[in-house]
């Protein structure tokens, strides 16, 4: 049994149909057998995949920095609720106890998570598989931009290709979960 990190947004204000592949990886990811790590909120779609995995059974851990106390609430019926100080002391607990790392959409954050964990990937200090669950083309103009910073040689070639990239949340779960099992 593998740990799964999400980062996701957790904005309330969020069109709904961003719900969508929030439900479908808590689904792919109890289908697999795994756990899920995120960041231990109610807000957003950080609610959504955790109220799903939990009714779904998937083992759910948050970890909560208590410098977002007065922006989002924390979740209170997780299975475990690791609580740090900083966001440096979450992305740091989420690398240490995940083996893979999904990003769903999100915002400024979101992003943070996900090149720290790649970044981290592209010098060595870790080898767990990322994925990107692309609904609804929210990643497209990323990853268009990120084709061109390998094209300027900013990145190395193959970079972007690293990472796993779908549109649904239910094959990408299935590539990372045969890495895992690999």
């Amino acid at each position: 049994m593998a740990n799964i990190c999400v980062f996701c947004g957790a904005r309330d204000s969020v069109d709904k149909h961003f719900h969508n592949p929030a439900i479908a990886l808590a689904q792919a990811i109890a289908d697999s057998g795994h756990q899920l790590v995120y960041g231990g909120s109610t807000s957003g779609l950080m609610g959504v995949i955790a109220e799903t995995a939990i009714s779904l059974g998937v083992t759910t851990i948050g970890i909560r920095p208590h410098q977002l106390d007065h922006l989002e609430e924390t979740h209170t019926g997780l299975h475990q609720l690791i609580e740090v100080n900083t966001m440096a002391e979450r992305k740091t607990k989420m690398l240490e106890l995940s083996d893979a790392f999904i990003s769903l959409p999100g915002g400024y954050g979101t992003f943070d998570e996900l090149f720290e964990v790649w970044t981290m990937r592209n010098i060595g200090q870790h080898n767990k598989p990322i994925g990107i669950v692309n609904y609804d083309g929210y990643y497209h103009q990323l990853i268009s931009f990120l084709q061109t910073i390998e094209n300027h040689q900013f990145a190395s070639d193959g970079t972007l290709a690293s990472c796993y990239i779908e549109s649904d949340a239910k094959p990408l779960m299935q590539k990372i979960a045969s890495v895992l099992t690999s």
